[in-house]
């Protein structure tokens, strides 16, 4: 990931809808046919895909901010 600006960083495309908030497993065949359903290969949790995605990307920022808070960079 490269750093835009503070407090922006740049996700690579399409990896927060292809990877589980919970057990972490990523993989394209979460995505069955590119469809609007997450479904884990891993352990088969099921859900649409746009929440998944909101979910890991409000997570990764969560985290980046108490790190920076933490460390302050």
């Amino acid at each position: 990931m490269q750093t835009l600006g503070e407090g922006f960083r740049q996700t690579p495309q399409g990896q927060p809808q292809g990877e589980h908030p919970v057990c972490g497993h990523v993989g394209r065949e979460n995505r069955p046919n590119k469809g609007l359903l997450f479904v884990c290969a891993h352990c088969g949790y099921t859900l649409q895909a746009d929440l998944v995605a909101a979910r890991n990307i409000s997570m990764r920022t969560l985290f980046i901010w108490q790190d920076w808070v933490r460390t302050g960079r």
